[in-house]
């Protein structure tokens, strides 16, 4: 049974998320089959260890929301970013557990196929990309570390988490031959690592600036196709603070992705000369709907409304009316009953 290093992080976290949900303590006691003494000594501090499972069925209990994966984990990285250090967030070995191997993520058919063209220029097999990856050959890890689990490990005199990579052949194929396209952030991060190691080093040793550099082309790659752990998500999204960070992520986005937000921020230029105003508060409202709920902003703007075609103008304000109203009808509901509301 795998178990997780409790750090002060993770019982800070949990008595936070416990009491924002009112919560208390004993009620979490009953639902996870222990005292009341445990969870104080948990949020106190006091436990060194916490079983995979165990911290599971806490996090799922006292978070709100309907998938782990989608709803809960993005929330749990909120909070947690809220109450530590910045540098502390890449030492939780439990959120790398859950954010870089367990998290179903889904790599976009434009990253496949072009995986697939730098094989074919590499000449490269399935079988033998396997092997490359199962290898493991920059992390001087020995075949005796567990597999695809997040190691504490000394590496020249650091301390730092690496992952011994272990991937079944089958696996691999049935996401190049586009079977599937979901898979884990570890596995297409060790995918694109070991394309770029091979494309530059061919097989040689590497040096460590050279891995270094392929750590870094390995990153911008994936920023490129919009393929990210939550909580390197949510350093870019705090870093957008800035100007110049605001440029950063920009530039990181695919040639088609710069193109469309180009197209947005011309479209509201051009209505902020029509009504400033009224285009400023949309903007604002917006940006508002981003911070209570990024993950529910996004999937209400992306409905496909354009998919309405011609339909006439006083059908358009009717909509607009039934979607207010249902807004009013959630706003109004009792502050009892708000925390059991779902939505999707």
């Amino acid at each position: 049974m795998k178990k997780y290093p409790v750090t002060n992080e993770l019982s800070a976290l949990i008595k936070t998320l416990r009491i924002q949900r009112k919560i208390s303590s004993k009620n979490l006691a009953l639902h996870i089959g222990k005292s009341h003494s445990y969870i104080s000594k948990f949020e106190n501090g006091e436990i060194r260890n916490i079983q995979e499972e165990e911290l599971t069925a806490i996090l799922d209990y006292i978070v709100e929301g309907d998938d782990f994966f989608n709803d809960k984990l993005p929330a749990i990285i909120r909070t947690l970013s809220s109450i530590q250090e910045p540098d502390r967030m890449s030492q939780q070995i439990w959120l790398l557990d859950y954010d870089i191997l367990k998290r179903p993520i889904t790599l976009p058919e434009s990253m496949v196929d072009d995986i697939n063209e730098r094989l074919r220029e590499l000449n490269i097999s399935v079988a033998r990309l396997t092997a490359l990856i199962n290898e493991n050959k920059d992390s001087a890890m020995s075949q005796e570390f567990p597999p695809n689990e997040i190691v504490d490990f000394v590496l020249r005199d650091s301390r730092v988490l690496l992952v011994r990579n272990l991937i079944e052949e089958e696996t691999l194929a049935a996401l190049l031959e586009k079977r599937t396209f979901v898979t884990s952030y570890s596995f297409a991060h060790a995918l694109a690592f070991t394309l770029f190691r091979i494309q530059n080093y061919d097989d040689n040793e590497l040096e460590f600036e050279e891995a270094r550099d392929t750590l870094q082309n390995t990153r911008a790659y994936l920023d490129g196709f919009g393929v990210y752990s939550l909580t390197e998500w949510n350093r870019l999204l705090s870093d957008t603070k800035t100007m110049e960070s605001q440029r950063s992520l920009l530039a990181s986005f695919s040639t088609a992705n710069a193109e469309t937000i180009n197209q947005i921020i011309l479209f509201f230029r051009i209505a902020s000369e029509h009504d400033i105003l009224h285009t400023a508060q949309a903007l604002e409202t917006f940006r508002e709907n981003l911070s209570w709920d990024q993950g529910f902003a996004l999937k209400l703007i992306s409905q496909p409304f354009h998919e309405l075609d011609d339909i006439s103008f006083s059908l358009k304000k009717q909509l607009l009316e039934e979607v207010n109203s249902l807004i009013e009808k959630y706003k109004n509901v009792p502050a009892s009953e708000k925390k059991f509301e779902t939505y999707f």
